[in-house]
């Protein structure tokens, strides 16, 4: 049998490799952390196929969601009519709005307005919602659909889409907003 010469790789790998266990437990840089870390510093990790369910836990957010505004006469908020109410003061998002008009002889309109300050038959509004007589109107702005106010958010309801007459009767009104 004959001997296999050593070539320079061989030697090199020999000389300048890891000569000690305890050097190898120092060589630790491409051993990730233990614990949490964010996902680019994570090792990834896949689940098989025939995995079971894996348990989830999530906390609900008791804070910085949306607001919500409740005009529904009685104890609460007066319903809406001809004197504009400021549901919020400052610039802000609209997400929903549910408006039921009780009045079964006439519709009515909600007008909705980005102003802090308002004249009822002279300040155009933003939105002019329609409510039939003994009707509701029901909507969400979901996503890209919410509408943003620059400066406030106001609501009236009145008889016609830009007026400053009162309807019928006052509207029911919740609204959603942030």
């Amino acid at each position: 049998m004959a001997n296999i010469p050593a070539s320079p790789a061989t030697s090199a790998l020999q000389t300048t490799g890891n000569t000690s266990l305890a050097s190898i437990a120092t060589n630790t840089g491409n051993i990730p952390a233990k614990g949490s870390a964010t996902s680019a510093n994570s090792t990834p990790v896949v689940i098989a196929s025939d995995q079971g369910a894996v348990p989830v836990s999530q906390a609900a957010n008791t804070s910085g969601g949306a607001s919500t505004y409740a005009a529904v006469g009685g104890t609460g908020n007066a319903l809406l009519t001809n004197t504009a109410v400021a549901v919020k003061a400052s610039a802000g998002n609209l997400y929903g709005v549910n408006f039921v008009n009780p009045s079964t002889i006439s519709a009515a309109y909600v007008q909705v307005f980005d102003a802090t300050s308002v004249t009822l038959g002279t300040t155009v509004p933003k939105l002019s919602f329609w409510v039939p007589a003994g009707g509701a109107y029901d909507k969400e702005f979901v996503g890209e659909e919410k509408i943003s106010f620059a400066t406030g958010i106001m609501f009236a309801a009145t008889s016609t889409a830009t007026g400053s007459t009162a309807p019928a009767a006052g509207i029911l009104a919740n609204i959603v907003y942030k």
